[in-house]
């Protein structure tokens, strides 16, 4: 009787300790990515999160902050994933084959042009493999500025989006759902 309620209680005991270590573990993958913390819970529910993304966001670190809320409302609006490398790169891989890999499996390509992305050389990469490889590339000015220097020779004769105006924006989203969805359920279109 005596080991019988021994055992009943490591038996407890070991259950409460499993679900602690569960519930840890599953803690700690949440919060390693802040960006899915701020996902709306039908998406993940909606299992938007399994499906490979359509859309590679290129951009530059220092418009992190603004990055993050456009990601968030075309996610939002259109249905649709973005691949950013803040939820794309695991440590330890080779991020460029990571990248290459992104926009290979991507429909369309953002560029998000800024003061910070003018500047970089992983954004004139990107944008020079996505145009080799015939992506439909759409950039997207931040700064209330245009084209310049060496993107405006690479996409001078692509329609731009200034993010500020607020037509422009919604053309955007209307834009990225048209491509994104088959042609055919289109009239379920909400916008």
């Amino acid at each position: 009787m005596i080991l019988m309620f021994i055992l009943f209680v490591i038996g407890i005991g070991l259950c409460f300790l499993l679900f602690f270590l569960f519930y840890r573990m599953k803690r700690e993958i949440i919060s390693k990515d802040k960006h899915i913390q701020k996902r709306p819970k039908e998406y993940v529910e909606d299992g938007l999160w399994d499906v490979a993304p359509t859309i590679f966001v290129s951009y530059s670190r220092k418009d992190l902050k603004n990055v993050e809320t456009l990601v968030y409302e075309i996610e939002k609006r259109t249905g649709e994933k973005c691949w950013v490398d803040w939820n794309g790169i695991e440590s330890g891989d080779q991020f460029t084959d990571v990248i290459v890999n992104a926009i290979d499996q991507a429909k369309i390509v953002l560029f998000i042009l800024s003061d910070h992305s003018i500047n970089s050389n992983f954004s004139k990469m990107e944008i020079t493999y996505a145009k080799n490889t015939k992506k439909r590339i759409i950039p997207v000015v931040f700064d209330g500025g245009k084209l310049r220097g060496w993107f405006l020779f690479m996409l001078g004769n692509i329609d731009y989006i200034d993010i500020k105006d607020k037509l422009q924006k919604e053309k955007l989203f209307r834009n990225l759902y048209f491509w994104t969805h088959d042609r055919v359920n289109n009239e379920t279109c909400a916008f």
